[in-house]
């Protein structure tokens, strides 16, 4: 899927092992913390893998890492269950 923001573009791969509902979950995850102008396009791709981690494959993280992709999740308007 291309998404564009603003004037850039990019392209967000689907994994082998992802469903459509989790691909469209972690580009929506992608998208608005892009908005926040905070991180740029290749730390947001990954930090949607591991939110995709935590949240689909259920791998943990250290606490730090965890806590920050929960924040980006409750922006972004995805939520982690844990």
């Amino acid at each position: 899927m291309i998404v564009t923001s603003g004037f850039k573009s990019f392209e967000v791969e689907r994994l082998d092992c992802e469903s459509y509902q989790d691909y469209l979950e972690r580009t929506y995850f992608i998208i608005n913390n892009l908005k926040t102008g905070k991180y740029d396009i290749d730390e947001l791709i990954q930090k949607s893998l591991i939110y995709y981690s935590i949240k689909v494959l259920g791998c943990g993280y250290v606490k730090d890492t965890e806590n920050c992709i929960r924040d980006m999740s409750k922006f972004a308007g995805v939520r982690l269950e844990k």
